[in-house]
């Protein structure tokens, strides 16, 4: 969809066109009555605006807001009130590529970040009421808006501008309250920063008070950096010397000033409102013991063991380029042939089935098929699948070119026939005038327009995907650079249709109806698509996890089994130079293969020649033993193994086209048979796909040691304090770790690896605290592949 251009520092041409924007981009825009923060409606929270109504609801001059939290579809703001917030803002806040303002008066106010599900809406005022930092979020039933550009500010009549235009950086919700309750006791503390006496004093006390209530030494360094720096107080060394004296008296038991101290200087009411924001219980004072730590030992889940790739599994037509592709990009075997294989499934489609049953014909099933490249970021997934897609690239780009040439030479045509209607129409009225019999409206030889042929699809609404399919009822292929989005986006709320008509495509001969009020019911007899894309192991555990591993959950419908062609191979651990120009043969034999395939004259119906039919019966037999077997009992295991009853028959039809369509006496009849050959090659891929396969679920279905990866993750990445309680782990209801009962083998197993101690327990109103102390090592050189698993 083709975005407007919001300029980054201007304010775009309208507010109509900012509104098509911003829905383009996945936000909610509500329209705002001029020069006010008001919405436009006494019920603006229960409409959704679309984009052919944004000229009709955006009037020019209107002010324009976003909706937030989960209305919003997870877009949140960190409202920056007041200068001290707004200096302060880069060293607390995660980094997004998506901030506004308002200039002069308040530039990079407002920080968007995406969060699934949105946290619940916070506020954080100085002693005086003076709102200081505001989390701007909404659960479902509320309605919450913040003004964007182009609007005008109310009050400073200020023009909203974007400082930066990049999408709002996912987050989680824990991360980003934490950040900004760290911000908001910074900024409460510059607010009160002393002007008098002795800012050295003040400096001892908010070391003692911070590394007392389990801040560690770089920690603590760096909030008293940023408090001093944004007061204007220029003696940097002085204050960092301060953190190392106050730790140095701390681990030697010697007394150090600290809260009582900095409630003489700041006051109690400013105090209090710190210790909560920053989460101190006042009760609980841990002595920091110079004592020594145990080695840190890695955190490893085991993944699953999983086939190598060998050239044989692919028919001889692709074979060439896969080899070549993985040479010249030096990634594994793995990443082309994945790709080749959906490209394969792509040029063909509905184009071609086959029949997996030699007598029962009313099982047949269609060559389309689903695949991803599983693999950490910066491992060239992307151009490997650019480069193997190329051939239907360059298809489609003919299609494209003959579509306009055809569009032009139809005109003059078009316009002849409706002035045929048109004098037909006139003839049919003067009849009616003369009560004589009217002549119905036709044309003999009537030119239809012509249709745009599609292969490819990398970014449209399922609506236009419905409206393309129904052009193109051969079926096409969507391309999408991260999957998980995808995923995650069939999982919202509103997306139920969308998600319905993914699945619908997967088996390749459903039909599909679309009804919209204004644009009546389209009707696809038959919905299909192919997918391919890559997935990153650490968002593909946390899908699995929130998902496929909740066995009762309503998103548990076979979406993700349906990825059956999936690869996660080790990667090389060795790189070489490779500089030379590329197979050009390779590529003309893959170019000839698709184009003939996507040109079939007639659907093909392939079935098992005789010996085939005994191999795929054997294979066949082996598999439902295999489906009965314990290891293969996790639900979601077994929903995706039970689907290889289809994917070996299509994968056998598909190495049968792409080597009958690489010869040169290529002629396609209305059937062909498969050969033992490329059933035995089906056979060893799909085997080799279903390590593959388990590795990827092996990620989410091992929770013995996974809640302890996810809790090794957040400590590492400063979530907890120095020293924590065990309910301050269960309280942020981390994957894994909602409860107590599954909080506590995790806290066992880390302390067993040296990553934490428990701690003397301190008593919380008579109730014991199980309190841990955390292992400097682990923040300040963890070890690389110290937490193992999907990373």
């Amino acid at each position: 969809m083709e975005r407007f251009p919001l300029p980054v520092g201007l304010p775009p041409v309208t507010v109509a066109q900012a509104a098509a924007d911003y829905i383009a981009r996945g936000f909610v825009p509500v329209p705002i009555h001029a020069g006010e923060k008001r919405p436009i409606g006494e019920a603006w929270e229960a409409q959704h605006i679309t984009r052919d109504e944004v000229g009709a609801k955006f009037a020019i001059g209107s002010n324009i807001g976003l909706r937030l939290g989960k209305p919003g579809n997870g877009l949140v703001d960190a409202d920056l009130d007041c200068p001290q917030a707004i200096a302060l803002a880069s060293a607390f806040l995660p980094s997004t590529g998506c901030i506004s303002g308002h200039s002069p008066s308040a530039p990079r106010s407002h920080y968007w970040y995406h969060i699934e599900p949105a946290p619940s809406h916070e506020e954080f005022r100085d002693v005086s009421g003076k709102k200081l930092v505001e989390l701007r979020s909404a659960d479902a039933d509320q309605g919450k808006q913040t003004l964007v550009p182009p609007s005008i500010h109310p009050d400073t009549g200020e023009a909203y501008i974007w400082h930066e235009l990049g999408d709002p950086t996912p987050t989680d919700a824990p991360a980003l309250q934490r950040a900004i309750r760290r911000l908001a006791a910074a900024t409460l503390m510059v607010r009160h920063y002393p002007v008098t006496g002795s800012r050295h004093d003040f400096a001892l006390a908010l070391g003692g008070f911070l590394l007392r209530n389990g801040f560690d030494k770089d920690t603590a360094t760096d909030f008293m950096f940023a408090v001093a720096h944004a007061a204007g107080d220029a003696e940097w060394d002085d204050r960092e010397r301060c953190i190392e004296t106050t730790l140095a008296a701390l681990a030697k038991g010697a007394n150090a000033t600290g809260g009582n101290r900095l409630r003489e200087i700041l006051g109690q009411g400013v105090i209090d409102k710190v210790s909560a924001w920053l989460g101190f219980d006042k009760d609980v004072r841990v002595s920091i013991q110079d004592r020594e730590w145990p080695e840190l030992l890695p955190l490893e889940i085991a993944l699953h063991q999983v086939a190598e790739f060998d050239l044989s599994f692919m028919p001889d037509g692709l074979r060439t380029l896969i080899a070549d592709t993985a040479d010249l990009m030096q990634v594994p075997v793995d990443f082309p042939a994945t790709a080749a294989v959906v490209a394969l499934a792509g040029a063909v489609n509905r184009r071609a089935s086959i029949c997996p049953k030699a007598q029962d014909v009313s099982w047949r099933v269609y060559c389309n098929l689903w695949g991803a490249i599983i693999a950490p970021p910066g491992t060239m997934k992307s151009p490997t699948i650019e480069v193997i897609t190329k051939p239907l690239t360059r298809i489609e780009a003919q299609w494209r070119e003959d579509y306009e040439a055809a569009c032009t030479a139809y005109e003059p045509i078009r316009e002849r026939q409706e002035a045929v209607r048109q004098a037909q129409r006139e003839k049919m009225k003067q009849a009616i005038k003369q009560g004589t019999a009217a002549a119905a409206i036709s044309i003999e030889d009537e030119v239809q327009p012509p249709v745009q042929k599609r292969l490819l699809l990398t970014d449209a609404t399922f609506e236009q995907m419905h409206v393309i399919l129904l052009d193109n009822p051969h079926g096409i292929t969507v391309v999408r650079d991260e999957l998980t989005g995808l995923l995650a986006d069939l999982g919202k709320r509103g997306r139920e249709s969308e998600r319905a008509f993914y699945l619908q495509s997967w088996n390749g001969d459903a039909c599909f109806t679309v009804d919209r009020v204004g644009r009546g019911s389209i009707h696809v007899p038959h919905v299909c698509t192919s997918v391919l894309g890559c997935l990153q192991p650490a968002r593909l555990r946390q899908y699995l996890s929130d998902t496929i591993a909740d066995t009762a959950g309503p998103q548990n419908d076979g979406l993700f089994q349906r990825f059956q062609v999936i690869v996660w191979p080790d990667l090389p651990q060795e790189w070489h130079m490779v500089d030379r120009a590329p197979d050009a043969t390779a590529l003309t034999t893959v170019e000839r293969v698709f184009t003939r395939l996507v040109n079939l004259p007639a659907p093909v119906e392939l079935r098992f020649a005789p010996d085939a039919q005994q191999s795929f019966y054997a294979w066949w037999t082996q598999l439902e033993h295999s489906l009965r077997a314990p290891e293969n009992r996790h639900p979601a295991k077994l929903a995706h193994l039970a689907k290889y009853r289809s994917l070996l028959p299509k994968l056998a039809a598909l190495f049968e086209l792409a080597d009958l369509a690489a010869r040169h006496d290529f002629n396609p009849g209305p059937s062909a048979a498969v050969s033992l050959e490329h059933t035995e090659q089906a056979i060893r891929f799909t085997d080799y796909l279903w390590t593959h396969a388990q590795r990827a679920y092996s990620c989410a279905v091992s929770p013995e040691t996974s809640a302890a990866q996810e809790l090794a993750h957040r400590i590492a990445a400063g979530e907890l304090n120095s020293t924590f309680s065990t309910r301050d782990v269960y309280r942020h209801h981390w994957q894994g770790l909602n409860s107590s009962d599954n909080a506590r083998p995790a806290l066992r197993y880390l302390e067993e690896m040296g990553w934490i101690r428990e701690l003397k327990s301190a008593t919380d109103k008579g109730r014991p605290t199980q309190t841990w102390e955390v292992n400097p090592a682990c923040r300040k050189s963890p070890t690389k592949g110290a937490i193992g698993g999907c990373n």
